[in-house]
């Protein structure tokens, strides 16, 4: 009987403080659980674009879950609109993947009440080629591809990369972005080029004209892309202006450099397919996008500049500002739309001639959709 009670006395109170314990722990589970009370949203991004830390805040403060689906090829994104916009409820794309997107076929008109950050855009990222008034689309970062140099190998720039380029001092120690649009848009500026050898898939006249334009270029792959200029490989390595920001306060040797000439211009947009039932929410998402802090999450996180005027007056570095784009004359801005780079006779001569640039073929082998007409 002594051995009964002495065992009670020890398993009764340790009983009693397992269940303290048990309770303790489903209260805490039940309450560290994320509450998606107010639904799901499907988004389209392309990588790196959308911070998970900006996402996390607005599923906390919203309650609402994300499921993002990102993809770095610009192929894929651009298939995806195309084919499978109606899978999510809000798609971001860049505006080199717009194409001949008819804009008003393909996404809901965005509600300006219900996106009321809207009025903090700056009027320079209104009225965009390719949604004139934000009819069916909203510009939240942009960014262009300018020039990081090393001043320590050269002093004095030259007014135009064109004279840059052909410059034999030079020759060898220039580094393009390894974008298929930023090669067709140089090719097409400073070498020899004809829409007809895409049109009629002639590989021939491609490739030769691009190896006698690589014959100026470094055409091996950095990563990152300062490692290059770190180790005096080149001297000139084009880079987006967001990226830029952080190179130039590490750097003091360092300079952006926007020639007279042309640089590509580019957004990041958001929009609401037309097929989605969760449209408030998809502008409840936009809205957030918006705000001033989320800013701070597109300059630190995705180095990208934010097109908000409330940035101004922020602690960002003035690359990361709207008002930078005035700092730079409207004629060297050239904002490309169009699919040509994306057509697989480009990829695929793209890749025989610079294979450490572009060595995917799975992507070269891509085609495009079948494009709608380009919207009257």
């Amino acid at each position: 009987m002594t051995h009964y009670v002495r065992l009670a006395f020890f398993v009764v109170p340790l009983s009693f403080l397992m269940g303290i314990w048990w309770s303790f722990y489903r209260f805490e589970s039940q309450n560290s659980r994320p509450d998606y009370s107010q639904g799901t949203i499907h988004v389209l991004a392309n990588k790196d674009v959308l911070p998970d830390i900006l996402v996390s805040e607005f599923e906390k403060q919203y309650r609402v879950k994300v499921l993002l689906t990102e993809y770095a090829s610009d192929l894929k994104i651009i298939n995806e609109i195309y084919s499978n916009s109606d899978r999510y409820d809000i798609v971001q794309m860049n505006s080199l993947q717009v194409g001949s997107l008819v804009f008003k076929d393909t996404f809901l008109p965005i509600q300006e009440e219900l996106v009321p950050e809207h009025a903090d855009i700056s009027p320079d990222f209104l009225n965009l080629p390719f949604d004139r008034n934000k009819a069916h689309s909203i510009p939240f970062t942009w960014g262009l591809n300018g020039y990081l140099v090393d001043t320590k190998h050269i002093s004095i720039m030259p007014q135009t990369f064109k004279e840059l380029l052909y410059d034999q001092k030079f020759k060898g120690k220039v580094s393009l972005m390894a974008h298929p649009v930023e090669f067709l848009q140089q090719l097409k500026r400073y070498g020899d080029f004809s829409d007809e050898w895409i049109q009629t898939e002639s590989k021939e006249p491609l490739t030769e004209a691009l190896n006698e334009f690589g014959k100026y270029l470094y055409s091996k792959r950095g990563f990152p892309e300062i490692d290059l200029l770190n180790k005096g490989d080149v001297w000139v390595q084009q880079i987006p202006l967001g990226k830029s920001a952080n190179y130039l306060q590490r750097s003091p040797h360092f300079k952006y450099w926007i020639p007279k000439d042309k640089v590509t211009l580019w957004v990041n947009i958001v929009a609401i397919p037309k097929q989605t039932k969760k449209a408030p929410l998809a502008h409840l998402f936009i809205n957030h996008l918006l705000k001033p802090i989320s800013a701070h999450s597109f300059a630190y996180r995705s180095h990208l500049s934010t097109v908000i005027k409330s940035a101004e007056t922020m602690d960002l570095a003035e690359q990361h500002k709207p008002s930078f784009l005035r700092s730079v004359n409207i004629h060297s801005l050239d904002m490309v739309t169009e699919h040509q780079a994306y057509q697989s006779i480009w990829l695929r001569s793209l890749g025989s001639v610079f294979p450490d640039l572009f060595n995917n073929p799975t992507q070269a082998q891509n085609t495009l959709p079948s494009e709608k007409p380009l919207n009257p």
